[in-house]
């Protein structure tokens, strides 16, 4: 089959099911963007497998202006439709797509009466609404009513629908999606690349971590993730020499900690941007906790994927975000870590107490979590699950 793998963002594990459909001797396109302003991985091509990146010569998306940011999203919409083409192609899989390029492709893809199958990863209509109805209320819900429309329109243009949590089933069959071309396939991440690595290495020697109890983060930093949070913490530990957080990550929330540790002096906050993947062994090694927040918002349309990356370094996950997140239940339910909820500042300071006084507590459940990643991440498995959709 010829397929196209389309992922706006660039995640590593996705670029990992494209690699094992063409290992599989499907003729595979692999379409993401640069400029999405989402952490990108290293992508190898093969002899089944060809690499395209749309934004390779764009700017940065404008995530913090929200028309020029949705004008750029049409514009990529339609590069992406003129580049699907001049190829022929059996079916189209599109994830983390904006809904003003994924409703282009879904009519592009009806008219070629090319198969394409809706990757569902975040509920779209609801974080625009939210996100905008924070700065401008009526504006929010119109524009939240527009997307909703949208995301709709392209669910039901699709030949079936990839959702990556139980609870995002309601709004799809909300949407008018026949339960029958709805199927769940939770997300991974590429435990083959992800080596347990000792707190002792290169990365935390560079910037004299060894010795601190380090909690990390890495990843996407946006206001959704709730920099703020990571704020507060930092200074309630501001007279602790031995606490460090470490926050790796693209995104304005980025930018918002480095000013204001900067303009404060706040110096227990290493800020740094996304490094290269080759050194994201070394950099969750150095890590005694992990930690992905999210409000509680965002939490109603966003499950971080983030944490399936955690779980491969064999390290402890804290998550502060509400209990009702797949995330956050998937993390209780399997011992992986400690869930806290984003407004109980005073339980999440008094759980980051818990583990700088107990290590071992730590250690088990860094080892729960890299078994779960051994058990659920198995690639071949994985392409198994879409090529029974595909």
């Amino acid at each position: 089959m010829n397929i196209v793998v389309h992922d706006y963002g660039g995640y590593p594990f996705i670029y990992d099911l494209s690699l094992g459909l063409s290992e599989q001797n499907h003729n595979v396109i692999h379409i993401f963007s640069s400029a999405s302003g989402s952490p990108n991985g290293v992508f190898p091509s093969n002899q089944n497998l060809r690499i395209i990146d749309l934004g390779e010569l764009n700017k940065k998306v404008n995530k913090s202006n929200f028309f020029k940011r949705f004008i750029q999203e049409y514009q990529y919409g339609r590069k992406l439709v003129k580049t699907l083409g001049h190829f022929s192609s059996d079916i189209v899989l599109s994830a983390n797509t904006p809904l003003l390029a994924q409703i282009q492709l879904a009519f592009f893809c009806k008219r070629k009466n090319i198969r394409f199958l809706f990757w569902l990863q975040d509920l779209l209509s609801i974080a625009a609404k939210n996100v905008i109805k924070e700065k401008i209320p009526i504006l929010g819900n119109i524009i939240g009513a527009l997307f909703f429309q949208i995301e709709r329109k392209a669910l039901l243009l699709s030949n079936h629908c990839i959702i990556i949590s139980e609870e995002f089933k309601e709004f799809v069959l909300k949407c008018g999606v026949d339960n029958n071309n709805i199927t769940v396939i939770h997300n991974w991440s590429q435990i083959d690349s992800i080596s347990i690595t000792p707190k002792r290495n290169s990365f935390a020697e560079e910037y004299n971590i060894q010795k601190t109890f380090n909690l990390v983060y890495t990843g996407t930093l946006g206001m959704k993730q709730n920099p703020d949070i990571l704020l507060k913490i930092a200074k309630s530990y501001k007279h602790d020499n031995n606490f460090k957080l470490i926050v790796i990550a693209n995104g304005i929330g980025n930018t918002y900690l480095k000013k204001y540790c900067k303009d404060n002096n706040l110096d227990n906050i290493i800020c740094l941007p996304l490094q290269p993947y080759e050194k994201l062994s070394e950099i969750l090694g150095c890590a005694d906790l992990l930690i992905a927040t999210l409000t509680s918002a965002s939490s109603e349309y966003c499950v971080p994927s983030k944490i399936l990356t955690y779980f491969c370094s064999g390290k402890c996950t804290l998550l502060i975000m509400p209990q009702s997140n797949p995330a956050a239940k998937l993390v209780s339910s399997n011992n992986l870590g400690f869930v806290v909820s984003p407004d109980d500042f005073d339980s999440i300071k008094s759980q980051i107490d818990y583990c700088l006084e107990n290590p071992q507590v730590l250690f088990d459940k860094g080892q729960n979590a890299r078994k779960y990643a051994e058990d659920n991440f198995n690639k071949r498995t994985i392409v198994k699950l879409f090529l029974e959709v595909i």
